[in-house]
């Protein structure tokens, strides 16, 4: 049930039975605990983005692109709009690098 990888990890992993069903079988309820990133950190606008010479076009371009989705106005903002968060991450990347390291090392200087 559960793969050797997973029990290599350091990680607590909490396993419930479940009040039982009617069914042959008893249902499980499997947690795991463990030190980790958040997955859904909240998006940051950073002001250093805008004295960058490309970043009004970039926003224009990636505004412009067609992504082929049906739906609502709303529904379509809400896409445009993640489309754009993915592309800045990936961009912010790409030119600045990890801006938290670069503060982190200008503080101690």
């Amino acid at each position: 049930m559960i793969s050797k990888e997973l029990m290599l990890l350091d990680k607590e992993i909490i396993v419930d039975i479940l009040p039982f069903g009617g069914s042959d079988r008893w249902p499980i309820q499997m947690e795991i605990k463990g030190i980790g990133t958040p997955r859904n950190k909240p998006f940051r606008f950073e002001n250093i983005w805008l004295s960058h010479p490309y970043f009004n076009s970039n926003i224009e371009k990636w505004w412009a692109k067609d992504l082929h989705i049906q739906g609502s106005s709303m529904f379509l903002l809400h896409k445009i709009l993640k489309y754009i968060k993915q592309k800045l991450k990936e961009w912010n990347q790409k030119e600045f690098g990890n801006l938290f390291i670069s503060k982190k090392i200008v503080e101690k200087k």
